[in-house]
């Protein structure tokens, strides 16, 4: 996309840090990881775009879709939404909660549309949390759905309420 190219929300600022231990990378210096997740509104309206050691930040889906949109408006258009510990993953829900498996303090958080932090469960076995997904059960119109959640040789499942 020719929105994350070289955007500076695109690049890692911070170290990884895994179990509340500080990631190092060839030469002993600190690693970070450039973008690597994105979720997408079920309308469809905003994206948030995040590295590995966050933050998360959100921009109109106008945004990018627009051919008549500067460069300078498509800065000036992009929003820190939320900073975040060291993620694995990252998920949405059709409600627009992010749900991110915290692996720097072992947790899974989610952040409603009002960024209202929560903690859903902690646990060790989720230091090696990945990339959550996030099921809607069929014909549940009330239901939140379930987030399966890979940790190590485990599948998690979380009941949401």
């Amino acid at each position: 996309m020719r929105f994350f190219a070289g955007y500076p929300t695109s690049r890692g600022h911070a170290p990884l840090v895994i179990d509340h231990k500080v990631i190092s990378g060839p030469g002993g210096h600190p690693l970070t990881r450039d973008i690597a997740f994105l979720a997408l509104e079920a309308n469809g309206k905003w994206l948030y775009e995040l590295t590995p050691t966050g933050p998360i930040f959100r921009l109109s889906t106008d945004l990018l879709t627009d051919p008549e949109v500067t460069p300078s408006e498509m800065m000036e258009g992009v929003t820190q939404w939320r900073g975040t510990p060291t993620v694995g993953g990252v998920t949405i829900d059709d409600k627009a909660t992010l749900y991110l498996t915290d692996i720097e303090n072992g947790r899974v958080l989610s952040f409603d549309a009002q960024r209202l932090p929560h903690i859903l469960i902690s646990s060790p076995q989720l230091i090696q949390a990945g990339l959550p997904g996030w099921v809607k059960p069929q014909g549940a119109d009330d239901a939140s759905g379930q987030l399966y959640i890979p940790a190590g040789h485990t599948l998690l499942r979380i009941d949401l309420p």
